[in-house]
């Protein structure tokens, strides 16, 4: 092997490894120290991929998935700028570095071999491992990052965190028993020294099972479910003739584990209900970028204005951030068009990953099993590890590709144009990522001299639903009811949240305007059926009205309401109820 192709795989191989590193560092719901790293690493991984292309003397092609992604991101672009219709400044911009990151792997990783393909596998199963041990020593020591749940890993809950050891025992399972074999001994098909063979199975053995032994203490359902579907495609042929028990048995014990969990499943449910109610008034472009809970929140509202009992039996539904399935929510803000892009530039990719490596073919299902039911393409280890993976399989080329003549002015162009959007990109993240650690700082604060940090952080936190609530709140404790609505009307663009528009009929109440007053505790009611509190607002506001007959109809609801959380809080609004009733 040539030193120039040895020097451009440790290069590619450090790459790798810098890049997994990023995703063991503190997620955060917003900005986290991990995105300002990225960014920084950005220009270096640039100039990193012209040496990789120097050294290796590879000419650079575009590709099928090239067009794809190019053709998506273009869309989704002018989706962004043109519609316009929600505040989506973070999740763009998150996006745009995804993009980015997406263009100088391909200079990284262009004219790379097979093996890397392996190397990328094999990385993610020991990475998966090391996640794997951090959740047994959060369950040990009890430094959870939620003080809920025993194990979270860098994650802020068990959900997210399940799917990296999910990957890892999914890469460790075909590297085992996949089609082919990783070339460790230079041959084709792995032949050679048995011992080297032998080592590396064993190694694989115990990093798998350490994957697969924390699977149970996070409870994710749709974790079982990527491996347990990859296990069944490389175990087909042993069990075939016994596929109708099978195939039984795991039909019977997902209705079990759906009652285990029965709560979240019916929110899912019915957030996935709502969104497509929502999607059907615009099914060819989609309600607009970053505008999935404003659809879902709709949806529920419309569905409940057509049968105000259709929700009645989903007493466990909940206020959630996520869509929980990765490609309703394109489905949803991009339409048809680009719901269509997505899927096509998906199919492309698995197909070759089929052809190029089977083992991290089962990466790539294993974590779109888990997008359909979770969200991790919301979490941004997930999107560099998917990014990561989709460039190298890309960039990998036969050898008379490689033998072509090098094109320099293909790369000189590419890395230009990233370096003009690179200083652009930085700035606007760090400015952002300030602002929230403004917010930070201000947000248990009610004194209303904070108002002036409010107005300046505003324009940064327009898609910031925390930040929308706590200002309109702070403004509402001051009398400024017409500003806090203002600021409310902001927020019921980016949250599904009931409680915007309990504020917003609290303030309309105090202003002496009963009837919007009412409007609003209605709607919040129907964004969320099964919750009590706009019930109970709406209750006393009748009963400040005069309308007996209404308020006692209020009443007799509260008080047979089963709340999904029993509380003091709701003891006291359904006795309040009875004593109405009396």
């Amino acid at each position: 092997m040539q030193i120039r192709t040895v020097t451009s795989l440790v290069i590619q191989i450090g790459t790798l490894l810098g890049l997994l590193c990023l995703t063991l560092m503190n997620v955060e719901i917003r900005w986290s120290k991990a995105d300002i790293t990225l960014a920084y690493a950005i220009p270096a991984l640039g100039v990193v991929g012209l040496v990789c292309l120097i050294q290796n003397r590879s000419a650079w092609r575009w590709t099928w998935i090239d067009y794809l992604a190019g053709g998506w991101m273009v869309f989704w672009l002018l989706r962004v700028w043109v519609g316009g219709e929600f505040p989506c400044a973070t999740s763009f911009l998150q996006m745009c570095w995804m993009c980015l990151l997406y263009v100088v792997m391909r200079l990284v990783f262009t004219g790379c071999s097979y093996t890397l393909l392996y190397i990328v596998t094999g990385l993610i199963l020991l990475f998966g491992a090391i996640e794997s041990l951090w959740g047994f020593l959060q369950i040990i020591s009890e430094t959870s990052r939620h003080s809920m749940f025993a194990l979270t890993g860098n994650f802020l809950n068990p959900g997210p965190y399940s799917a990296y050891p999910m990957m890892g025992a999914v890469a460790g399972m075909g590297l085992l028993n996949g089609p082919s074999r990783p070339p460790l001994n230079g041959g084709e098909n792995g032949t050679g020294n048995e011992h080297r063979d032998k080592y590396f199975r064993g190694i694989v053995e115990v990093l798998t099972l350490v994957c697969l032994m924390v699977l149970p203490a996070t409870w994710s359902r749709a974790a079982w479910v990527g491996v347990g579907v990859v296990a069944l495609w490389i175990c087909r042929e042993r069990y075939w003739k016994w596929r109708w028990f099978v195939w039984g048995g795991l039909l019977a014990l997902a209705i079990v584990v759906f009652f285990v969990k029965q709560g979240s499943a019916e929110g899912r449910l019915i957030i996935w209900t709502a969104a497509l109610t929502s999607w059907c008034e615009n099914p060819v472009l989609g309600v607009g970028y970053g505008g999935f809970d404003h659809a879902c929140a709709a949806g529920i509202a419309a569905l409940c204005q057509q049968d105000s009992t259709m929700f009645s039996g989903f007493q466990h539904a909940g206020v959630a951030e996520y869509s929980y399935n990765a490609l309703l929510q394109i489905l949803v803000e991009q339409g048809i068009v680009g719901a269509s892009l997505c899927v096509t530039l998906v199919v492309v990719v698995l197909c070759i990953a089929y052809r190029k490596c089977p083992p991290l073919l089962f990466v790539l299902v294993s974590m779109l099993l888990f997008s359909f039911f979770s969200y991790p393409l919301e979490m941004q280890p997930y999107r560099i590890m998917l990014t990561m993976i989709v460039a190298v399989i890309t960039s990998v080329h036969s050898d008379n590709e490689k033998q072509q003549k090098p094109q320099w002015w293909k790369p000189a162009l590419v890395g230009l144009l990233s370096i003009g959007i690179w200083f652009p990109l930085k700035s606007e993240t760090e400015r952002r990522k300030e602002s929230d650690e403004g917010y930070r700082l201000i947000s248990s604060l009610k004194d209303p001299c904070f108002l002036k940090d409010y107005r300046e952080l505003l324009s940064d936190e327009r898609d910031n639903s925390s930040f929308l609530f706590d200002m309109s709140k702070l403004l509402q404790s001051n009398g400024r009811y017409k500003d806090s609505n203002a600021i409310l009307q902001l927020g019921i663009q980016v949250s599904r949240d009931p409680m915007f528009y309990v504020l917003m009929g609290n303030n309309y109440k105090s202003m002496g305007f009963p009837e919007r007053a009412d409007s609003a505790y209605v709607k919040a009611f129907q964004i969320l059926p099964n919750r009590m509190y706009p019930l109970y607002q709406r209750m006393l506001l009748q009963q400040e009205l005069g309308n007996t007959d209404l308020m006692q109809i209020l009443a007799r609801q509260i008080v047979e309401m089963k709340p999904k959380i029993k509380s003091t809080a709701t003891d006291e609004m359904q006795e309040k109820a009875r004593l109405l009733l009396q």
